[in-house]
């Protein structure tokens, strides 16, 4: 993929769950967990990760959450 995309993409998810997670904590996070979970069980190879997210997004979710 396209690095600059990638990274577009991810700064834009990133500061829209910044935002929710400042307004509705507990709905957002446990809903971000759910999907980063099934997220990372599906695709185990980090490289067939769907490009919205970008591999670093899903990195620091899954970081920040734990």
């Amino acid at each position: 993929g396209n690095g600059f995309i990638d990274h577009y993409d991810s700064s834009i998810i990133n500061n829209y769950l910044n935002i929710n997670f400042s307004y509705n904590a507990d709905l957002t996070k446990n809903l971000i967990l759910n999907l980063t979970i099934k997220n990372l069980n599906n695709f185990k190879n980090e490289s067939l990760l769907p490009n919205i997210f970008g591999r670093e997004f899903i990195g620091r979710l899954a970081y920040s959450i734990n």
